[in-house]
């Protein structure tokens, strides 16, 4: 069973997984304000701490846009262009992830050792979507050897044992992950609040994974007393400008 953790302490925990761990995934529901901002908080923990840190988001970039955004974090290098994607609005980039990838920027400038970004999505037809998750992740990590990686992902993504889904049994991708890696996964549950899902604010309750809770699929539990539907991209050139 997954223990209930305070998220300072998981926080806190996130360090001490470094050394032993090659992946944090958290999973999250799309939407909410708070994510990036985890994110952001889990980083800021383990930086420096033995391992240099990646983060992966459940993002279907091509290997030129994730080029172009590894080159504006660790160089600083203005993207003359963004990702189509950005403005779709399933709650997977927000303008709180543009504030993220600045973030990342700044920090890079005045630390030797750098943050890495990846992508892991695919648009390409596959017959295990799951799978191709994971092997995306697992092939960044054997490149990458010696990063600790904390991953950004939907839930149901980030379960660590399979499940059936009314019509047919799934392996989550982090199931997968785990058989080749060192794999620690975190359900975020919100207690209440508002997502902001493929252009409306919806409320987080009314999702049946927030209904049913962890339920023995994920090694600790992060609660989140009350979220925030995230910041929704309006325009490129708005993402750009925040940037």
């Amino acid at each position: 069973m997954p223990t209930q953790e305070p998220a300072q302490f998981l926080i806190e925990r996130a360090a001490e997984l470094v050394p032993e761990y090659s992946f944090m995934v958290l999973g999250e529901m799309h939407g909410s304000q708070q994510n990036a901002g985890l994110v952001r908080s889990v980083m800021q923990a383990v930086a420096g701490k033995q391992k240099p840190i990646t983060v992966a988001f459940e993002w279907p970039l091509n290997e030129n846009e994730q080029g172009m955004l590894r080159d504006y974090i660790q160089a600083g290098t203005a993207p003359t262009s963004l990702p189509q994607f950005f403005l779709d609005s399933d709650g997977r980039f927000t303008m709180e992830h543009a504030a993220l990838l600045k973030w990342m920027k700044h920090y890079n400038r005045t630390h030797k050792e750098k943050f890495d970004i990846t992508t892991f999505d695919t648009m390409d037809p596959v017959s295990d979507h799951e799978y191709a998750l994971s092997q995306a992740l697992s092939a960044y990590a054997q490149k990458h050897p010696n990063r600790f990686v904390v991953v950004e992902t939907g839930n149901m993504h980030a379960r660590t044992s399979e499940y059936h889904n009314g019509q047919e049994t799934v392996v989550p991708m982090a199931a997968y992950l785990k058989q080749q890696h060192e794999t620690y996964s975190v359900f975020i549950q919100y207690q209440k609040g508002s997502l902001a899902v493929e252009g409306q604010v919806v409320n987080v309750t009314g999702f049946e994974s927030q209904q049913i809770g962890p339920n023995g699929y994920f090694d600790a539990t992060l609660t989140i007393p009350q979220t925030e539907a995230a910041g929704t991209p309006t325009s490129l050139t708005d993402i750009l400008n925040s940037m």
